[in-house]
């Protein structure tokens, strides 16, 4: 499948709206993880209809909260969004996923939108201490080994390659698209592109899959999706199959997104 032509993630997660709140979008297989569409594309597909939605475009994303329920074939597929609620200050929005000829969501968002404020609460970030990327590992692609949407991404590896029996359930490195990409879903896409933090600890290849996901945004920045990014991930627990790992996207000292997985891991089926 490496002969695939690749598409930029602006072209696969673009929606056309064919009614009010109705969209269809298509799934090109270059994005692919296995046998269903890479999560992070999905999400964006969702998050790019509810910003569709009238009066949202505009309107800064301040945390998605996903659920991914089953595979998403490659191809075309529906999206049906909706305002659940819009306030003075804050507005609320859910997107849904379906394919083929089955009417239960595969995947669905809901996000929260609004402009910052001023408040006398703050609490800054750390800042981070990445480490040079030139002296990271570029994860090369290797066809029936690592997923056919990675071609899409520029991956450095500081710590946490999959399957080399790590002690460190823990991820970092730095990232970008390859093709020039702006805007909330093209960076949420950069933090789910990584393996689950639980794969270094690994010594052979084992399916894990991402159940719930949520994103955080906390600054109020142009999100330009082409820059290098500093990821780094960890792992509060795993146990009995499933891990939680939280996870931070920095350019530079500001932190771009705060986001927090549970991961289902396969590494023992009966």
């Amino acid at each position: 499948m490496n002969d695939i032509p690749l598409t930029s993630f602006t072209d696969a997660a673009r929606v056309v709206e064919v009614a009010p709140g109705a969209f269809t979008a298509d799934v090109p297989p270059d994005w692919a993880q296995g046998r269903t569409a890479f999560g992070g594309l999905a999400a964006g597909i969702l998050i790019n209809a509810v910003q569709a939605l009238p009066g949202l475009a505009d309107l800064p994303v301040r945390a998605v909260d996903a659920a991914f329920i089953g595979p998403v074939p490659p191809g075309p597929v529906r999206v049906r969004a909706e305002m659940l609620r819009q306030g003075k200050y804050l507005t609320h929005a859910a997107a849904e996923l379906t394919a083929g000829a089955g009417s239960h969501p595969l995947a669905r968002v809901h996000t929260v939108l609004g402009h910052l404020r001023a408040s006398a609460v703050t609490v800054p970030p750390e800042p981070p201490d990445p480490v040079p990327l030139e002296q990271c590992l570029e994860m090369p692609y290797i066809p029936g080994m690592t997923p056919e949407f990675t071609r899409n991404l520029d991956f450095r590896f500081a710590s946490g390659i999959p399957f080399t029996g790590s002690d460190s359930a823990r991820v970092t490195g730095h990232c970008r698209h390859r093709s020039p990409e702006v805007g909330v879903a093209a960076i949420s896409a950069l933090v789910d592109a990584w393996p689950g933090t639980v794969l270094p600890l690994m010594t052979s290849p084992a399916p894990a899959s991402t159940v719930r996901w949520s994103l955080q945004f906390p600054g109020d920045e142009p999100l330009k999706g082409d820059d290098w990014f500093w990821y780094t991930s960890d792992t509060p627990v795993a146990t009995g199959g499933y891990s939680t790992m939280t996870a931070q996207l920095w350019r530079e000292e500001r932190l771009i997104s705060w986001s927090e997985q549970l991961l289902a891991v396969f590494d023992r089926r009966s």
